[in-house]
């Protein structure tokens, strides 16, 4: 096999049903990680709403807001790809401009070994018992 015919093999000279293809499964995948952050996240949420839970600090709404925004522009922008509405994608894209620098943000202090918000809180909120503190709380 010659230079020139490895360089037509290779994936770069994919076809379009192939690319489609790819198309397909990358939005699929991106909407179906919005239907499993939903049904995981709901029994808490309708908890919350209903009384039955403590309401979070603003910290948790905040980090809910930013990653549901991501999620939700991953999902949006696969389906425009897709749909071959490149434009709009492309438009949709400038708002990664704001919404990957929020998710950083919001992701900085996780390696912080001290609770974000007072341990009575988060007992509070989930039954668990953070690593370090009384019962007592």
């Amino acid at each position: 096999m010659n230079v020139g015919q490895r360089a037509i093999d290779s994936p770069a000279f994919a076809t379009k049903a192939a690319t489609a293809s790819f198309d397909r499964f990358y939005a699929g995948m991106a909407w179906l990680l919005v239907l499993v952050a939903i049904a995981g996240f709901a029994p808490r949420s309708i908890a919350i709403v209903s009384g039955k839970m403590a309401v979070p600090p603003l910290v948790v709404h905040l980090h809910a807001a930013v990653m549901a925004s991501w999620v939700s522009l991953l999902a949006v922008q696969a389906t425009l790809s897709l749909a071959g509405r490149m434009d709009l994608h492309r438009k949709f894209g400038l708002a990664s401009l704001v919404v990957g620098p929020l998710v950083l943000i919001d992701h900085h202090d996780y390696l912080n070994r001290e609770a974000p918000y007072p341990d009575a809180t988060r007992v509070a909120m989930d039954g668990e018992q953070i690593d370090g503190a009384s019962d007592e709380n």
